[in-house]
């Protein structure tokens, strides 16, 4: 069995609680919001309505980037897609992957600033019973450079480990925690010291990431008492 536990405590003691985990996603959002869209290789963000209309999408994951104000997560503030990856299977349960792709940032203290970058790192896998793996790694992030003195390129370090379910056919997904370093004192600095929780939805022809800022406190598994 896998769990997912939450603990809280304090000078007095602490409790924690642990729920089954069966894989998927976990429910971090409620309702249709603004939605991830591949095509061609390329990411972009579309509304709900937006969405509807589109004939040729590759394939779509809703988000919302809207959370009460007492919500554990904050808004959806980087998504993106792996490109590129070489694996290099060690032995039959442990295996190391290098993988580079696109990230898409949105700074929360900045509406409607979308930052594209490149993200390129490598992680290990720990290969467990029925579909189950652990992946722990590090990537290094950088944006494109502009024209203008203030557009410089900047770059930041994230530090992650990930619960995975993969099924027989190559489908599945996996959710994560990640942790954000940046020198930037620019687009990147809100990034630093920043905790995320991520979820990864990924198939054979390719993979998607969602990131929420994780604020601390339990998670939102539970709707009552």
């Amino acid at each position: 069995m896998v769990g997912i536990s939450q603990s809280e405590f304090s000078p007095e003691g602490g409790t924690i609680r642990t729920w089954e985990w069966k894989g998927g996603t976990v429910p971090f959002e409620t309702g249709r919001g603004n939605a991830l869209t591949t095509r061609n290789n390329q990411t972009t963000i579309t509304s709900a309505l937006e969405e509807e209309e589109e004939e040729e999408t590759i394939s779509t994951m809703t988000t919302t980037t809207k959370n009460p104000s007492s919500a554990v997560l904050g808004n959806l503030f980087s998504f993106g897609e792996g490109a590129e990856a070489t694996v290099n299977p060690i032995n039959e349960t442990y295996t190391e992957i290098s993988y580079s792709g696109n990230r898409i940032i949105m700074p929360p203290t900045a509406s409607g600033v979308v930052i594209n970058t490149t993200e390129t790192g490598n992680f290990t896998v720990n290969i467990q019973p029925k579909g189950l793996s652990i992946e722990q790694g590090q990537g290094f992030i950088v944006t494109e450079g502009g024209a203008a003195a203030t557009e410089e390129q900047e770059n930041a370090n994230l530090t992650f480990v990930s619960l995975t379910r993969t099924n027989p056919e190559g489908t599945g997904s996996g959710t994560a925690v990640a942790f954000f370093s940046t020198n930037s004192t620019g687009q990147l600095a809100f990034l630093d010291h920043m905790v995320a929780i991520g979820q990864t939805e990924f198939s054979p022809q390719g993979s998607l990431f969602r990131e929420w800022e994780w604020k601390g406190g339990t998670l939102p598994f539970e709707t009552g008492n």
